[in-house]
């Protein structure tokens, strides 16, 4: 990629926020209604493997705030059944939903294809990371403590805190061999739960784990 930067700017985005045991979640989201001009076009959108499938990474979907309202604090809470979980999110899109799992405890790492993974929700996962940094800096030992709650569980290779879990980022095509796929030194068979959200619309997408040994739960 020649400028992933481009990927971050503001311009032609809006934003989208989950609220997840007092951290915000916030991710941008492109703003189809004010792409009036070539400079708001994505850099990422012009990249050899998009798909009409893949456009969609850029925008938030209804399901996204169906598992989100899954996370809160309930006898069938969804984070019940995360926390401390090494979890593989596919076609994480924005990475909203994948983000609020890691914040309520799961070890998430959020898939895309790279003009998605290297693109917008690469933007959204350094700034949940470093927003979540700066929260922690300007709390006491005691407040941190019950912000954070106890991490547990075991995380993927470079991952970063966020909230009470962790998060990393890495391109994976779910539609090819997962065995061929290297996610910054993790493997996708060390997922002990899949994550995957509105990702069926298409034919095409429901290769998914087409004879490929999965994970014990999926989501």
């Amino acid at each position: 990629m020649d400028n992933p930067d481009k990927a971050c700017a503001d311009r032609g985005y809006t934003f989208v926020e989950a609220d997840i045991n007092g951290f915000i979640v916030r991710c941008k989201q492109k703003d189809l209604l004010s792409q009036d001009d070539d400079a708001d076009w994505d850099y990422f959108d012009f990249e050899a493997e998009n798909s009409l499938a893949a456009a969609t990474g850029s925008l938030i979907w209804d399901a996204s705030f169906a598992i989100i309202e899954l996370l809160k604090p309930g006898p069938a809470s969804l984070s019940q059944l995360l926390v401390g979980k090494r979890v593989l999110e596919l076609g994480s899109g924005i990475g909203l939903a994948g983000l609020c799992c890691a914040a309520a405890g799961a070890h998430v790492m959020l898939t895309d294809i790279p003009s998605v993974s290297e693109g917008i929700l690469a933007c959204n996962v350094t700034s949940n990371v470093e927003s979540y940094a700066d929260a922690k800096l300007r709390m006491e030992d005691s407040d941190e403590q019950a912000f954070r709650g106890s991490r547990s569980g075991s995380s993927w290779h470079n991952s970063q805190p966020l909230g009470r879990g962790s998060c990393a980022a890495g391109s994976l095509d779910f539609t090819k061999p997962m065995a061929e796929q290297a996610l910054h030194g993790n493997s996708p068979f060390d997922a002990e739960v899949v994550l995957a959200i509105d990702i069926v619309w298409l034919k095409v997408n429901t290769m998914l784990g087409c004879n490929q040994r999965m994970p014990i739960q999926a989501i």
